[in-house]
């Protein structure tokens, strides 16, 4: 029985950031889409994301890639005939993601604050929209 884990994560990285947000608003939409590319013992997953903002009519697109050594091959066929496989690594890497877009989204109109999510429920592979709902 082997003591390292079924996979190690190597990090992600920002590929593009398209940043449209021309006048004052709150974040009031976002969208995540996951793909995952995988090469031998490499699993990479792509995150297209947009954003939403009050009174701005384009939307803010970034795309980052996080990637991961798969140690247990047969692990990962597991998971991945369950469906599992993209959820279970997005959960590891997307909170690094989040922090990257509140920071680059930071000035003095404030940053996108996308809420801590578990992602393992929803289907990202399909993609998922957001809306804020407004408190009355």
């Amino acid at each position: 029985m082997s003591s390292k884990p079924v996979y190690d994560f190597l990090g992600f990285k920002m590929i593009n950031f398209n940043y449209e947000r021309n006048n004052d608003g709150d974040l009031n939409s976002f969208s995540i889409k996951a793909n995952k590319v995988i090469s031998n013992n490499v699993y990479n997953l792509f995150y297209l994301i947009e954003l939403g903002f009050d009174n701005n009519d384009s939307k803010t697109k970034a795309t980052f890639v996080s990637t991961f050594i798969i140690n247990d091959l047969e692990w990962l066929e597991e998971i991945s005939k369950a469906k599992m496989d993209v959820n279970v690594f997005a959960s590891v890497s997307f909170p690094y993601i989040r922090s990257m877009i509140y920071s680059i989204t930071n000035d003095s109109r404030k940053g996108a604050e996308i809420p801590v999510l578990d992602l393992r429920k929803y289907d990202l592979g399909e993609g998922v929209i957001f809306h804020r709902t407004d408190k009355n």
